[in-house]
């Protein structure tokens, strides 16, 4: 697409438009009128391309400047040929009689669109326009695909063949289209053709190019096109075509467009850049009594750890409130909006864009909340959590004996109580269990996080029954560690053992979330390669909604459906357990989060960013 990416074979069904992008969460389209699909009478103003531009001087320049890459403006016509970062063309006052124009812009307004939304975009698109025969539409058609073809022919040397792409689509407020390359087989020139109205850089929409680093990814915006109206924009599609559509910032005004692809022979492309993996790490070691002071004391209950694996293990999903206590929670929430955090850039931008903290550059409070999320005692707790073997001690699930998993389970519990055999055979306390007299009287919430269906709940993993047997064959593990059941004795304990025990590890990140931040789905993610188990605190998500943005999504690998909606909330741990056909992705936060207000009218957010304590553990 013109402005639409395709890095990893995302398309729609149609073939796609310029500025759109391929279906992935879309929302579902509605019922079409199909008002326009009969041509009748003649055009009182023809469509036609600016004499200017078919002028043989001109296009001889304008071959030159193309093909020989010299970035060059033609005087009397303000055209424009731009090679840094990549080969751009822009034909002002591209059709000849605007009085068409206006009538364009007439029938295309007439059309239904369907609204289009994932991690990529948000917008709204017409069908295909090649399947209309409506007056301008047809025109329009002749003059892209007949006049302008054969102009390009000889302006770019390009081969094309007659296979082509064209929608119209809105773009009206906190609309967006991320950064991609338009990279798909046969694409050869993107294009668009604007019919805004009056427009400047404050309004948002801008068409965004992005130069490259060393790995040939997208590194940052270096020049942006400003919409204008009869402006005609094309760029070669290559692997450095990187470019967006920023988000509408106006509240009144719609980004009207007509885009497509021109066709051609397919260009080979180089192999994709693979990330390396993330360090993953052991527990760390840390003080028992500091763990018992940072979390809730209601979830150290044996009672309500068992409730909480219960749910966990129908659902692989569960949102844990009021997880730390609330002087903890208050301490860290403080350093991190008013701490010298060093905070870093994470891209690039076809794949994320939001701030990570330098660990090292983290105040004091913030590294021991880490240090607990990070400790043996909170891989044993997430254990009994979600019945995952997040430590050597904990519980092997198994279907053919559930009647046993409590009483496993409270052995375990008796032994924690005890004392942890930690590797030079000294005793670490574990979890401990509480009665039920002394649980806190503002017992906290173990609830499931919302889900769009609402009458029917699925885990993210699908059915927790299937993974069970997926975890059983040893498919969690790198390894591949077989998941075979032992029986052990330890210290007159019988215990669930794995023949081969693996290590469980984590990774952990502090992550700031403002407006403009998001994650996208990429076919190279190597942290989706294993099952894993998402761990995330949230702090100062005032004003966060479905609207705004901000909120984490799961889907299945090659579906539509959402299988899961995460939104951010105060103390609030979100455990949600992954398979390798799940993904995930955190929809762009729009221009209204910055906006949001109470009810009072104030500003819901005065610091306009809310931040995350993000974990990943893995068996």
């Amino acid at each position: 697409m013109s402005e639409a990416n395709i890095t990893d074979k995302r398309d729609l069904s149609d073939g796609g438009p310029s500025e759109e992008a391929p279906s992935r969460v879309s929302s579902p389209p509605r019922k079409k009128k199909q008002k326009t699909n009969g041509a009748v009478g003649v055009l009182s103003h023809p469509a036609e391309i600016n004499e200017k531009y078919v002028e043989k001087s001109f296009k001889d320049c304008m071959r030159a400047v193309f093909q020989d890459g010299v970035e060059a403006t033609h005087i009397g016509t303000e055209a424009a040929v731009i090679t840094n970062p990549f080969t751009c063309c822009v034909l002002p006052n591209f059709v000849k009689d605007e009085r068409f124009l206006k009538g364009l812009k007439e029938e295309l307004l007439e059309l239904d669109f369907n609204n289009k939304s994932n991690d990529l975009y948000k917008f709204q698109q017409s069908d295909a326009l090649q399947n209309f025969t409506s007056l301008y539409i047809t025109a329009l058609k002749k003059l892209l695909y007949e006049d302008f073809l054969s102009w390009l022919r000889e302006v770019t040397g390009i081969p094309f063949i007659n296979t082509f792409d064209l929608t119209c689509s809105k773009y009206n407020y906190t609309d967006v289209l991320l950064c991609h390359d338009d990279e798909l087989e046969g694409r050869r020139v993107a294009f668009i053709l604007y019919l805004v109205p009056t427009w400047a850089k404050k309004d948002g929409g801008l068409l965004d190019l992005f130069d490259m680093d060393e790995h040939g990814q997208p590194k940052s915006v270096v020049k942006s096109l400003v919409p204008n109206w009869n402006n005609f924009v094309f760029f070669e599609v290559t692997p450095k075509s990187f470019h967006q559509v920023s988000e509408v910032l106006n509240q009144d005004k719609c980004r009207l467009s007509v885009s497509g692809w021109f066709h051609g022979p397919t260009v080979p492309r180089p192999a994709p850049y693979i990330e390396p993996r993330c360090t993953l790490t052991p527990h760390v070691d840390t003080q028992e009594t500091l763990f018992y002071e940072w979390i809730n004391e209601s979830y150290l209950d044996f009672g309500n750890q068992s409730e909480v694996q219960d749910t966990f293990s129908d659902e692989s999903e569960i949102q844990l409130s009021r997880f730390f206590e609330k002087e903890k929670y208050e301490a860290v929430l403080t350093q991190l909006q008013n701490s010298d955090i060093r905070w870093k850039s994470r891209g690039p931008a076809n794949k994320r864009h939001y701030k990570s903290a330098e660990l090292t550059s983290l105040p004091p409070v913030i590294q021991e909340c880490l240090s607990v999320m990070q400790s043996e005692h909170m891989f044993l707790l997430l254990s009994n959590f979600t019945a995952l073997r997040l430590h050597a001690q904990a519980p092997c699930s198994d279907d053919d004996d559930d009647d046993d998993d409590e009483d496993e389970i409270e052995e375990v519990q008796e032994k924690t109580e005890e004392g942890l055999d930690d590797e030079d055979g000294e005793k670490v306390n574990g979890t401990r269990c509480k009665s039920a007299s002394e649980e806190s009287e503002s017992k906290p919430e173990a609830r499931i996080v919302d889900h769009d269906d609402g009458d029917e709940r699925e885990g993210v993993t699908k059915e927790r029954g299937e993974q069970s047997d997926k975890v059983q064959d040893g498919d969690v593990h790198e390894q591949g560690t077989s998941r075979k059941d032992e029986t052990d004795l330890q210290d007159g304990v019988v215990i669930k053992m794995k023949r081969e025990a693996s290590t469980p590890r984590c990774r952990a990140e502090v992550r700031k979330w403002t407006h403009g931040c998001y994650t996208l789905l990429h076919d190279t993610d190597t942290e989706g390669s294993e099952f894993a188990l998402d761990a995330s605190v949230f702090f100062n998500t005032h004003g966060v909604s479905q609207a705004t943005g901000g909120f984490v999504s799961y889907i299945a690998k090659g579906e539509d459906e959402e299988l899961l909606s995460v939104l951010p909330e105060e103390n609030s741990l979100s455990l949600v357990y992954r398979d390798k056909e799940t993904l995930k992705f955190v929809k762009h936060i729009n221009h209204s989060y910055r906006t949001s207000r109470g009810s009072n009218g104030n500003p819901q957010n005065s610091h306009c960013a809310f931040y995350e304590l993000y974990l990943v553990y893995y068996e």
